[in-house]
């Protein structure tokens, strides 16, 4: 009775005591709905009696440590006087047991858990033991050394007392540290260290994404100086960023201040900066203590299993220890009484100074694991949550993260952004909903062409070119804006925009702006707008009438000169001679050049004697643009002999280094040729040839092609030499003159081109067969029969280039090709290699029009049985190719007479024909298949049959014996043989699980060919339709294989699964995957199925699979899984 009575007493004495029993109660119920709820997310529907328990343990655990913390707090308010100053009742009287008893539960609980999860880590499986990275750490480093349970076991428990049990004793002992106090210390560094860990993974993925979502700080800086307007503006509209960026920075200032405070509160007695300075604030401080566990840990970890319930509870007391430890530095003496009714506590106030390092373990693992996610810029979860911001944003149209990550260090990082950004501004003009004028489209696209960054000003002046063809109305409004702008960082690009605008939006560019930029201080711009001037005036050609060239032309600038030279000569501008003349003098030698070219405009009866000087001594200019021009010049005006011109000059131009200037010599030395023939000898330019010289060599043929008439057949035989050269632009440019020239001489160009030795590769032909092929289809009717009668040739050479050119002619000018000569051909030919190209031009018929080798199947069967072995193959592999064209050309009875060839790849072509034609005799076909086709000695033959096997199936009514074949072919010692089996087997609607043995379906899963596992995805739903539970583990071997084409073709086989059983039926167990005990190719695999299929389920399906999947991003920040998490959250 005095018990019951004293119990009484101490939790309903007083109204204080009652309301902190009703706040366990309420705490109880709190913690058990929580747990409930997250358990759900993963086990709904299939809770066991087991799993609630679980949950109540749970909520009682989270009671007891929401009790340490009002426990503390209630007597902190009973202890001090100025909350009961103007009270008319004394203080309520506090019961030591009403913390100490929670106090007690949750130091025991802390104490002993890590031995639970050793334990669990010993006896459980090696993919169950991962919860954290420390729980892998110590698993697979230390007590699953050995796959030995028993052995793991006792390493578990040796573990537990040589680390966190004996030590404590040890120090206390030999230290005389009260026990209690190293204790709690002790207990807490493993617990601390892992909330840590998951609220510093938190806090990167916030700080990161909170500051690539801030402009470039560089240029938000300068434009608060050059734009304040607009600065305020993004301020109003999205102030998230800017605050919480500082927020979080004074976060991580203030665990350095609080740890170097809370050590030197050891030595000094007092803390600088205390939040527990003011009473009201110890209320504040101790809600945070309970929230961090929350914005730490809660939404950071799937929680299902027993030992993660257990494992949340853990941290959760944690916590409590934690801020009891951290009030204690600061007010002790406010439970100086609680601690004294029991000897284990009693030494907890009078050393209260010594839990300064108890207080100080939270701040030192946060900065460590801070510091080292901040430090090292390689580490796979930074750069995961960089590129997973990058996949968001590019969904949500959100263009500011982008901009930033364009200025990557990291290549592929910056790739990817960039992708991205294109990608977005080439849908935002089809986006109804999205304003392309909004100031973040418009004005970071802008900020980027002003960037001195490289890369950020060639990407956004990409874009904005792209811009002009998509929406240039909208555009158009920029650019003049732009070139309104002071600022020469946005005035030029905008400027250089123009050069690639249409030219119809060009015209709505005000020319009094043009007109006025010409004459701007900044040379860069002038230069610019002088070149849009050049396209303006395609479009109005009178603004030139507005501009006093002559008195621009002398600009101080060379560059902007030259252009304005070459504005003249664009628009047939003539200019004073005696100004062409001083621009002729002119030190740059580009100006030089476009002044020379503007000679164009004078006629020769203007030029005197003073320009036709300059003109000689300029073409013996340094200067390559020069004496091309000079060259040019004399091509264009003629005349050149009576000009003295030294025809030795010109013909040294045909060797010169520069390309233009070789090119402007041979157009004059054409012209010089046309006006004195006579005076001009051929060889004079033959003899300049240098085989070793190719650029040199291009531009004389070419001059020579242009010359051809002259002497056809000398130039003829020049160019065939060098035909046959290893320089594919001389190659092309020869044949071209030779197509050019084909039809004044036909005969001459094609008896001499045909016999000379062509080189051709296995994709192209050869560039005498090319250039045959295009002279051929000038004259069809002509020259195919002429390549017809050179099958006949006793030259190989010739044989060969008649036949290759007839193949390339073969699928436009069928009509006209008698293929009767052609096959006959094969019969009388003794070179193979012409063989095998008649029978490119055989099965290029086939392909175009199969009808017409119709009347020579039986011709063609004969001409195998005589041939050698590679070219029964190419015929073999020809009748293939009319199987799938035109099977019914081909009897059953006459195919399988080519299964008697020694060959196996005739036996292969033989079986994969019957797969084709099988349909006339599927009873036939289908036991030749299986009685000689399936017990070749060959795998090759077998897998064709089996293969084949699978067209004919579907023509038979009782498919039992075909099926009973294939599966017995799942033991072929052949991998492919065993894959194609599976394959065919997964394509047969009437296929039953019962009929395939799973054995044979494990031993494949578990091949070490992937193409193999590939195959067993396939197969295996057919078993897992029927019954998912029995295969479901061996899916999840094949969702996370080491092989990606392996894994996707399990994710396509378990989406097909799912439309037969319904996702319900599997949901809880895919969700068990998206755990961080799993490995993470596992849960992309789960994150690609929840993705196609949850977006046809109920909105509480999709709630369910939104919050697990935004655990798992938020942990990973695996592209993957976030980019699955976004596509749901859009469906």
């Amino acid at each position: 009775m005095l018990i019951q009575e004293s119990l009484y007493s101490i939790f309903f004495g007083n109204p204080a005591s009652i309301a902190l029993f009703i706040i366990f109660i309420i705490a109880f119920f709190l913690g058990t709905l929580l747990i409930h709820s997250q358990v759900s997310l993963v086990l709904k529907g299939e809770f066991s009696l087991k799993d609630r328990l679980q949950c109540i343990i749970y909520g009682f655990i989270f009671a007891m440590a929401v009790m340490v913390v009002l426990g503390m707090a209630f007597i902190f308010a009973v202890e001090t006087p100025q909350f009961w100053t103007n009270s008319p009742e004394p203080p309520p009287e506090i019961h030591p047991f009403l913390l100490l008893i929670p106090f007690v539960i949750c130091l025991s609980y802390v104490s002993f858990y890590p031995l639970i999860d050793f334990i669990f880590i010993a006896l459980s499986e090696a993919s169950d033991e991962g919860m954290t990275p420390f729980h892998s750490f110590i698993g697979s480093k230390i007590i699953n050394k050995t796959d030995n349970k028993i052995i793991s076991l006792l390493i578990a428990l040796g573990l537990f007392f040589g680390v966190f049990f004996i030590p404590p004793l040890l120090i206390s002992t030999f230290l005389s540290i009260p026990l209690i106090l190293i204790w709690m210390t002790w207990t807490l560094t493993y617990p601390l260290m892992i909330l840590t860990f998951y609220g510093s993974k938190g806090y990167i993925a916030g700080i990161t994404n909170v500051y690539y979502h801030l402009p470039d700080p560089s240029r938000s800086i300068f434009l608060t100086f050059e734009n304040g307007e607009r600065s305020m503006k993004e301020f109003i509209s999205d102030p998230g960023p800017r605050i919480l960026l500082g927020l979080m920075l004074f976060v991580f200032v203030w665990a350095w201040i609080s740890m170097i405070q809370t050590a030197a509160f050891y030595f000094t007695g007092a803390l600088a900066i205390s939040p527990y300075s003011y009473a009201g604030m110890v209320f504040v401080t101790l809600l945070f203590g309970i929230i961090g566990y929350f914005t730490r840990f809660w939404g950071r970890k799937i929680k299902y299993r027993g030992i993660d319930i257990y494992f949340a509870a853990y941290l959760m007391a944690a916590v409590g220890l934690n801020v009891l430890v951290n009030f204690l530095i600061v007010n002790a003496e406010k439970l100086e009484h609680t601690f004294e009714i029991w000897a284990f506590t009693t030494q907890i106030v009078p050393n209260y100074l010594s839990f300064a390092w108890a207080a100080v373990i939270e701040e030192v693992f946060l900065i460590i694991f801070t510091s080292y996610y901040f430090l090292t810029k390689k580490n796979e979860f930074t750069r995961n949550i960089k590129y997973a911001m990058i996949s968001e944003a590019g969904q949500t149209f959100d263009p500011i993260p982008l901009f930033n990550f364009i200025k990557s260090k990291n290549a592929k990082l910056r790739t990817y952004a960039e992708e991205t950004l294109f990608l977005m501004y080439e849908r935002i003009p089809l986006k109804n909903d999205i304003n392309l004028t909004e100031g973040k489209y418009k004005n970071f696209l802008i900020d980027g062409i002003c960037d001195p960054h490289p890369n950020s000003k060639r990407i956004c002046e990409k874009i904005l070119n792209q811009l002009e063809q998509d929406v240039p109305e909208i555009v158009v409004s920029w650019i003049i804006e732009g070139l309104k702008s002071p600022n020469y960082e946005k005035s030029i690009p905008m400027a250089r925009s123009l050069l690639s605008i249409d030219l119809k939006y060009l015209e709505k560019i005000p020319k009094e702006l043009l007109l006025n930029l010409i004459n701007d201080n900044e040379w860069r711009l002038r230069y610019i707008i002088w070149k849009v001037i050049s396209r303006f005036i395609q479009i109005n050609s009178n603004l030139l009438n507005e501009i006093n060239v002559v008195k621009l032309i002398n600009d101080n600038n060379s560059d902007i000169q030259a252009q304005i030279l070459e504005l003249a000569i664009k628009s047939s501008l003539s200019l004073p001679i005696d100004i062409l003349i001083s621009k002729i003098n002119h030190k740059n030698r580009l100006v030089r050049a476009k002044a020379i070219e503007c000679l164009e405009s004078i006629s020769s009866e203007e030029l005197d004697e003073k320009v036709v000087s300059e003109i000689k001594i300029l073409m013996k200019d340094p200067s390559s643009s020069v004496r091309a021009s000079i060259f040019k010049f004399l091509a264009n005006i003629g005349d050149i002999k009576n000009f003295s011109i030294s025809l030795n000059s010109l013909l040294e131009g045909l060797s010169d280094l520069n390309k233009n200037v070789r090119e402007a010599s041979a157009l004059a030395l054409e012209k010089y040729y046309e006006e004195s023939p006579e005076d001009l000898n051929l060889d004079s330019i033959i003899n300049r040839i240098d085989p070793n010289n190719n650029e040199a060599l291009n531009t004389i043929l070419g001059l020579l092609g242009r010359l051809f008439e002259q002497n056809p057949e000398k130039i003829l035989t020049t160019l065939l030499i060098f035909i046959k050269f290893d320089n594919q632009e001389l190659k092309e440019s020869i044949s071209e003159i030779l197509i050019e020239k084909y039809k004044a001489y036909p005969s001459l160009i094609l008896e001499n081109l045909i016999e000379i030795s062509d080189k051709s590769t296995f994709i192209t032909k050869g560039i005498i067969s090319r250039t045959i092929i295009a002279i051929a289809k000038k004259d069809p009717k002509i020259v195919i029969p002429r390549l017809l009668n050179f099958l006949n040739s006793q030259n190989a050479d010739i044989r060969l280039n008649a036949i290759n050119s007839l193949e390339g002619l073969i699928d436009r000018y069928s009509d006209i090709i008698n293929l009767k000569p052609i096959i006959d051909r094969i019969q009388k030919e003794s070179d193979t290699h012409v063989k095998k190209e008649i029978n490119k031009v055989i099965v290029r018929v086939v392909k175009s029009k199969p009808e017409e080798i119709k009347p020579y199947m039986k011709q063609i069967f004969q001409i195998i049985k005589d041939q050698e072995t590679s070219i029964r193959i190419s015929l073999a592999r020809t009748l293939l190719e009319v199987a799938r064209q035109s099977p019914e050309f081909l009897s059953l009875n006459t195919v399988t007479s080519l299964f008697k060839d020694e060959d196996s790849f005739v036996r292969e072509a033989c079986v994969k024909i019957i797969g084709y034609i099988g349909y006339q005799e599927p009873g036939t076909s289908v036991d030749f298949l299986l009685n000689k086709g399936l017990i070749d000695k060959e795998w090759n033959v077998r897998e064709a049959s089996i293969a084949s096997l699978g067209n004919v199936v579907e023509h038979m009514g009782d498919k039992t014996n075909i099926i009973s074949k294939l599966v017995a072919s799942l033991d072929d010692e052949q991998g492919w043989v065993r894959r194609t089996s599976m394959n065919i087997l997964a394509g047969i609607k009437e296929v039953k699980a019962s009929q395939i043995p799973f054995e044979k379906i494990k031993i494949n899963i578990e091949s070490p060919d992937p193409k193999i596992r590939e195959a067993t995805a396939s197969l295996l739903k057919i078993h897992a339709i029927q019954n998912i539970q029995r295969v479901f583990d061996y899916i999840i071997m094949l969702l996370e294989d080491s092989s990606e084409q392996v894994r996707q073709a399990m994710v396509d086989g378990m989406v097909k699964i799912i439309e037969k059983i319904k996702l319900k039926t599997i949901l809880s167990e895919l969700l068990k995957n998206l755990s961080d005990e799993v490995s993470l190719d596992l849960q992309r695999s789960v994150a690609k199925i929840l993705e196609r299929t949850t977006k046809y389920e109920e909105e509480k399906v999709k709630k369910r699979v939104i919050s697990l999947l935004k655990i798992r991003c938020e942990m990973s920040q695996d592209p993957e899984i976030c980019g699955a998490l976004h596509k749901i959250k859009e469906s």
